[in-house]
């Protein structure tokens, strides 16, 4: 069976998520941004500006009256967060969860700035949980199947316990201080697409894919703001990763959200930025460290187990030993990797039979729709139970997809 072309199946099993997705009520106001506006503000002041601003983001959110939970990891922005809650409400009052694999930065260190803090906290194991059809179903839905499933917290846990709580999420926060600031920038849109989609395709074992990447092109929502005043690259990890990618995934449908990086003088402030003070999030986190000293000495994911408030230099020998131990097989024979986010999935497939019965079952009804014929889907499967390759990454993008499908996604 020999099928039409579809660039946004395509999409999918590269990206782990449809780029023909209308994310528009998550875009953010660009016309604010002004590069010249701190030119000759000094360094101090803007820092200064920095931390009335994202306290001013939170002020406008809170609301007294309601009870507030934080997902708190191992990252900056879900402890920012937390901090500037602690301004305005006892830490008692405030509740938080963690979700991942004890081992990892995220579970550890957002377990312990729970501790730290006094929070009302909740830890989701999930080397723990049984993950079931249902759950996935309930997932694709609250997603609007968009992205892909498994990363996630126990969902029905979470809202049985959370429903009616403002859920404080950081989206954006990350790519609007830096952390996806290009180090060079691209000199043409399509070369900046083409670049875009390698850096962010999830599943990089085995091709799924119907054609090249240049086939997805057209799909790559890019509003073309000034290139001088935010880069391609900017522009493209904006309107699509952030928006059809970690939005459907950090907001899923069912809960009441606050997101303080959104607040539009706050985006403004730090778009609006020398390249230099965004480069490896330098303004950002010396707002952090101004404003909350004692939660930012305390370890972090972003800087490999490291507090926030040490050197370059010992950043990037963290850096380099976690690397070296990650290319000697230092990590297979541990729990876990601390970097890892959520669970092992390997791991997983490889231990829980109700796990790897789920992912087979989910595959093999794909293999018999006969979509995507120019890839044996079960040949992925069997090369990778019979251990003749690492094919993981492929294996949730196939099982998500046909989740997607019984849920009623259309393609």
């Amino acid at each position: 069976m020999n099928m039409e072309y579809n660039p946004n199946l395509d999409s999918f099993l590269k990206l782990g998520y449809f780029l023909d997705y209308d994310g528009s009520n998550r875009r953010i106001d660009l016309s604010g941004i002004d590069k010249t506006r701190y030119e000759n503000i000094p360094w101090e002041d803007v820092v200064k500006q920095g931390k009335a601003l994202f306290m001013e983001s939170i002020e406008k959110s809170f609301d007294l009256t309601e009870d507030h939970l934080v997902p708190i990891s191992g990252g900056l922005d879900s402890r920012a967060i937390l901090g500037a809650l602690l301004k305005f409400r006892n830490a008692g009052d405030i509740y938080t969860y963690t979700f991942g694999s004890p081992g990892t930065y995220d579970f550890e260190i957002g377990n312990n700035i729970a501790k730290a803090t006094g929070t009302k906290h909740t830890a989701y194991d999930l080397t723990n949980h049984r993950y079931t059809m249902d759950e996935q179903l309930d997932v694709s839905r609250r997603t609007d199947s968009q992205c892909l499933l498994f990363c996630h917290a126990p969902v029905a846990q979470v809202s049985a316990q959370f429903s009616s709580h403002r859920h404080w999420s950081g989206f954006m926060g990350g790519t609007l201080t830096g952390e996806h600031f290009p180090k060079e920038v691209s000199p043409s849109l399509d070369e900046s697409k083409r670049y875009f989609i390698q850096k962010n395709a999830y599943a990089r074992s085995v091709n799924l894919t119907h054609r090249d990447d240049e086939g997805m092109f057209a799909l790559l929502d890019c509003p073309m703001a000034d290139p001088g005043t935010l880069s391609y690259e900017e522009q493209l990890d904006f309107w699509n990763r952030q928006v059809k990618y970690i939005a459907p995934h950090v907001l899923m449908k069912g809960f009441r959200y606050a997101t303080p990086f959104g607040y539009p003088p706050l985006v403004d402030f730090f778009l609006s930025q020398k390249r230099q003070f965004l480069q490896n999030k330098y303004l950002y986190k010396q707002i952090l460290l101004d404003l909350f000293p004692q939660l930012f000495s305390l370890p972090t994911k972003t800087h490999f187990g490291l507090p926030l408030n040490v050197t370059d230099n010992r950043i990037a020998i963290s850096r380099k030993l976690f690397r070296f131990k990650e290319r000697s097989g230092k990590y297979l024979n541990r729990k876990n990797n601390p970097m890892i986010n959520y669970i092992d999935f390997r791991k997983r497939v490889e231990k829980d039979p109700d796990f790897r019965a789920l992912l087979r079952e989910n595959i093999h009804d794909l293999h018999n729709r006969k979509i995507i014929d120019w890839i044996d889907v079960m040949s992925v499967w069997n090369d990778h139970i019979a251990k003749k390759a690492d094919r993981i990454d492929a294996l949730l993008v196939l099982a998500s997809l046909e989740i997607h499908l019984k849920a009623g996604k259309k393609i």
